[in-house]
């Protein structure tokens, strides 16, 4: 039975005092159960059948309308960080930049562009204290 916390506020009389009797203020705490509310069930089976036929497109995964690079593999695999360039070359280095690989249990691998050494990267300036 589904239950749900309730707090019941109001007046409570003897019903064997006389009809006289004090009413007296009461705050009733407790839980209310509604018979028949289980939670739980089972499978819900829709009253229509949903059409069948049809074969799935691959890949099956990505927003419609997506563009993959040629090649096997789902998901495909990058050959380069940077995308190509609008005549289909590769792009130029980033000066100063360079590609980093990396591995982590969380994310697996990625690539990172980073500063080489001596590169000046912009920084927030420090609030004044």
């Amino acid at each position: 039975m589904a239950a749900i916390p309730v707090i019941i506020k109001g007046t409570i009389t003897d019903a064997s005092a006389e009809a006289g009797a004090e009413a007296k203020a009461v705050v009733i705490n407790g839980v209310l159960g509604i018979a028949g509310l289980e939670i739980g069930g089972g499978p819900i089976i829709p009253e229509e059948k949903p059409p069948s036929g049809g074969v799935p497109v691959f890949p099956i995964w990505g927003p419609p309308g997506i563009e993959l690079p040629p090649g096997s593999g789902y998901p495909p695999v990058a050959g380069h960080p940077l995308p190509p360039t609008e005549d289909g070359g590769k792009p130029e280095p980033i000066v100063g930049w360079e590609a980093k690989v990396f591995w982590t249990e969380t994310t697996g691998w990625a690539v990172v562009i980073v500063p080489k050494e001596g590169t000046e990267v912009p920084t927030p300036a420090r609030g004044r204290k």
